[in-house]
């Protein structure tokens, strides 16, 4: 008598399994790669969108006011003065977070400052004011490009800066040799400058962008005092002012505020910071003498000057010792103030025009500072 025949299965072997396990690895190793690049396509997509809403936005100020906004004002004496960010709201679909601003009452602000408590009264409306009734900082929906994840959560930060062109920044610890580009055809220093081309044909500019006319203006915006400071009242760029085209001038960039020094150095040491509403400095504009993407370390936060008092003794490390590079130090204010991003290879811009475009951070410097400039006159090679 013969039994039936029973049916059996035999399992995977070990070296099947680890067959299996390897062609598993392999396709999860070909597919990452391109699920990060479609990640960081939709991250950019989103990031120009950002920019195209803010100068869209500025647009709109202009054919309001006939002029765009200040990059920034601001006076030492009664605390007034905000950033183009805080003009434009009302045009960003924000005009309620505008007239909260403007509605702060009177409060006094008491706060350490390098350590010491400090107590400010702030006026009407103004960045004290604001901060005493946490008004600011607020989040904004345009503010963060989202290939940046640096403290994403917190609504101070901006990713995104006002241009003042080729204007130079204070040289400390001797560590600014982009600011010769800031005057290309001055004799002095056309042994560099013209290496990349000539002529450039724009002066020198005022230093940090704070101007007495309109006609030291390289760029879109200027960042200055306010009456009744000492210094010269707001200056404001119209289109008209833009004689190189609008399709040739950049308005804003993209920038990183985990690198930024003036962010730093103001907003987490000096007093509560108001982030993207200060009128002083941070988004209120950057230079493009610095090339795109010019690395800076968040690390090296020695202050440039041995000599720098408070800023030594009370800013970390706490170090008198000089910074571990100054080409790359978080306090350099000419190396720090450039136009930046997370994108591979450079970083996003809006022209005056309204136009979204990808520079490379490898484009020629006289072509960068061309389109920083609204009228050098030049005509501008392709980038």
């Amino acid at each position: 008598m013969h039994l039936p025949h029973l049916g059996w299965r035999r399992g995977f072997t070990l070296i099947e399994l680890l067959v299996v396990i390897a062609i598993i690895a392999v396709l999860i190793g070909l597919l990452l790669p391109a699920v990060q690049k479609v990640r960081e396509a939709a991250a950019r997509m989103q990031c120009a969108n950002n920019l195209k809403q803010l100068g869209l936005g500025l647009h709109n100020y202009h054919s309001t006011y006939d002029t765009f906004p200040q990059g920034g004002d601001w006076s030492w004496s009664d605390d007034r003065g905000y950033s183009w960010v805080v003009y434009t709201l009302p045009f960003l679909e924000q005009d309620n977070l505008k007239k909260a601003i403007d509605s702060s009452p009177a409060a006094k602000l008491t706060y350490l400052s390098y350590g010491s408590p400090v107590t400010e009264a702030g006026a009407p409306g103004s960045l004290r004011a604001a901060l005493a009734a946490g008004v600011l900082p607020a989040k904004l929906p345009y503010s963060r490009c989202p290939s940046d994840g640096w403290d994403s959560a917190n609504p101070k930060w901006m990713n995104y800066c006002a241009s003042m062109g080729p204007t130079q920044f204070n040289c400390r610890c001797n560590a600014c040799p982009f600011n010769v580009y800031h005057d290309p055809d001055n004799p002095a220093n056309q042994g560099t400058t013209y290496a990349f081309g000539s002529p450039w044909g724009y002066k020198g500019s005022e230093n940090a962008g704070c101007a007495a006319s309109k006609a030291e203006i390289r760029g879109m915006f200027a960042s200055c005092w306010i009456p009744p400071s000492t210094g010269p009242a707001a200056i404001r760029i119209r289109i008209a002012d833009d004689t190189d085209g609008t399709s040739n001038t950049i308005m804003i960039g993209e920038k990183l505020p985990e690198v930024s020094g003036e962010a730093q150095r103001f907003g987490e040491y000096w007093r509560p910071y108001a982030g993207w509403a200060e009128g002083f400095q941070d988004v209120t504009g950057t230079t493009t003498l610095v090339p795109i993407n010019w690395f800076i370390d968040p690390n090296d936060m020695r202050w440039c000057d041995p000599a720098g008092g408070q800023f030594n003794s009370k800013i970390p490390p706490y170090s008198a010792s000089p910074p571990l590079d100054p080409l790359h130090n978080m306090w350099a204010s000419a190396m720090t103030m450039g136009f930046k991003s997370k994108h591979a290879g450079g970083a996003q811009f809006v022209f005056v025009d309204g136009s979204v475009h990808f520079i490379n951070q490898s484009i020629n410097p006289r072509t960068y500072n061309l389109l920083g400039t609204r009228d050098d006159g030049q005509p501008v090679p392709d980038f």
